[in-house]
């Protein structure tokens, strides 16, 4: 909470317009336990996904970090923790790992009706201010998914709970969410702009439930305000497609423009945002509330009033 009321001072402060600011800022409210830097605490759910789904170039220090956070982790890797750092070999590792993912993964792409490899990213784990996500590519629809789970951990409810507003993208935000989105955009803006260089006809969907369904909304009016460090983060993955997996320069000139394009679908989001910035996401965000349901109207401003009466 002190990082995230610190880059909102940083942020008001600021004579960097809105959607403007260079690399780097807001690196405060972004840096959590999930943050992919060597020798960060994070958690082996989200490392099982990522290297089971989209392993290769950055093996190395993804394992150096995997084994640090072994030590703290749950009882299932009992066995990987018993394992002396440099025992296994990368794909040892790699695929008893993608052992542990792959059903999970299987189940998903069942659900939404899509092939398991069409899953191309993934988190299936949840920490305070970063919830469960995935990347999946809808090829019937020609369309990139990024899924961002609603409350459903302890973890999340502490997400929930940080409900003060700071400012957001000329207005006001819900600071847990804020903080949410960007820890998705570091994880998942980059293999959601990789799958569109590949398949540069495809436009990005962001869509969640809940929280997740606030998340999502964040991050597409940060990609809508063409932001630097959300946009630094799609450039990484639209260059690893040209240099990796051969798309075409085409390709990644049409992944750049349709990046800025997203749009977003919200199922039963909560009260996200000031009410200048939601009449500016209209014409991209489409929210979906089912009759009396209390969420979507539930706030730190409406709590207050409630208490007052």
């Amino acid at each position: 909470l002190v990082d995230v009321r610190v880059a909102a001072e940083a942020d008001t402060s600021a004579s960097v317009p809105p959607g403007g600011r260079t690399p780097g800022e807001f690196a405060s409210a972004r840096a959590g336990p999930n943050t992919l830097t060597p020798g960060a605490s994070v958690s082996l759910g989200r490392f099982a996904a990522l290297l089971a789904l989209q392993c290769g170039g950055e093996v190395d220090e993804k394992l150096d970090v995997l084994f640090r956070a072994a030590s703290r982790d749950s009882e299932r890797f009992d066995a990987l923790r018993s394992v002396p750092r440099g025992a296994l070999t990368e794909q040892q590792t790699v695929d008893a790992l993608a052992t542990h993912a792959a059903p999970v993964c299987k189940a998903a792409a069942r659900s939404a009706g899509i092939d398991p490899a069409d899953i191309v990213s993934a988190n299936w784990s949840t920490l305070t201010f970063s919830p469960a996500s995935y990347v999946a590519i809808d090829r019937g629809a020609k369309t990139v998914v990024v899924a961002i789970r609603g409350t459903a951990q302890l973890e999340d409810l502490l997400t929930d709970a940080c409900c003060t507003s700071v400012p957001f993208c000329g207005g006001w935000a819900h600071a847990g969410v804020v903080a949410s989105a960007w820890q998705v955009v570091q994880t998942q803006i980059a293999p959601a702009a990789r799958a569109m260089a590949n398949n540069p006809t495809f436009e990005l969907l962001l869509t969640g439930h809940s929280m997740g369904a606030g998340v999502a909304a964040c991050i597409a009016m940060l990609l809508r305000l063409g932001d630097a460090d959300v946009l630094a983060a799609a450039s990484e993955g639209i260059r690893k497609a040209v240099d990796e997996d051969g798309a075409s320069e085409e390709g990644a000139a049409a992944a750049t423009r349709n990046v800025t394009r997203a749009i977003c679908h919200c199922f039963a989001a909560p009260s996200t945002c000031s009410l200048d910035l939601s009449n500016a996401a209209r014409e991209y965000v489409t929210a979906v509330v089912a009759g009396k349901d209390v969420i979507p109207r539930l706030c730190y401003g409406s709590v207050r009033r409630l208490l007052r009466r």
